[in-house]
């Protein structure tokens, strides 16, 4: 029985669409991301500013392999946030996971920003 109601449960949550319109987005803009940078990694300079001073000076330079290390960190927060999300969105907790989802988008558009840093 308990079975049968969580498959119940799983049907149900794929019908909600907002939760499958955060983690799609979330998805998308990661991959986008990736495919973005793949684009301009030929065109980066051999060493990109990786960290900034207070004054905005770059004090940190690395290789433009490194820049790679942007959509990584997207693709682990969206993995975290949709798995726990994806947990408490089943326990009929729905606020907490659309923040979760959220917030992964958030991250995303913070991290095309910072790429958007790196070819100006």
């Amino acid at each position: 029985a308990a079975r049968l109601e969580k498959a119940a449960q799983e049907l149900h949550d794929m019908r909600d669409r907002l939760a499958q319109a955060l983690i799609g987005a979330g998805a998308g803009l990661n991959l986008l991301l990736f495919g973005y940078l793949a684009w301009l990694y030929p065109r980066l300079p051999q060493a990109i500013p990786l960290h900034f001073d207070q004054n905005g000076v770059p004090d940190l330079y690395g290789t433009p392999a490194q820049a790679f290390i942007l959509p990584g960190i997207g693709l682990v927060v969206l993995i975290l946030n949709s798995l726990l999300g994806g947990a408490l969105h089943a326990l009929q907790e729905r606020l907490p996971a659309y923040l979760l989802w959220s917030t992964t988008l958030l991250v995303q558009v913070m991290l095309w920003a910072a790429t958007f840093g790196l070819s100006t």
